[in-house]
């Protein structure tokens, strides 16, 4: 009985270990991606609030909110970022600018 109740034991355990290392991990609530492009510097997503904020190579920077996290990985993704951004961004989403953001969002030094 006892090596029944140690065998029970032991599947249990490996039963929850198994679960435990097969659970997603969590993605990063803030995403930022560098853009090699003579129009954009980089682009950031907040997940947890849905926002996109892109930083242009003339140093303005807007937030694009309600975004799904999808069009941030297109956007990132694709190779014509202008094309894309005119067509599935600029006109889609309510925006405003932002005036001050950290110095780290530019990819210039």
């Amino acid at each position: 009985m006892k090596t029944v109740i140690a065998l029970m034991s032991v599947l249990l355990l490996a039963a929850a270990h198994s679960r435990a290392e097969h659970k997603p991990r969590p993605r990063s609530e803030v995403e930022f991606q560098r853009i090699a492009s003579r129009v954009f510097e980089s682009a950031r997503y907040d997940a947890a609030r849905r926002e996109l904020t892109i930083v242009f190579a003339n140093g303005s920077a807007y937030v694009y909110r309600d975004v799904p996290r999808e069009v941030y990985l297109d956007f990132t993704r694709i190779v014509n970022k202008g094309e894309y951004f005119a067509a599935r961004i600029r006109k889609q989403y309510a925006f405003e600018r932002v005036d001050r953001y950290p110095l780290a969002w530019t990819a210039r030094d």
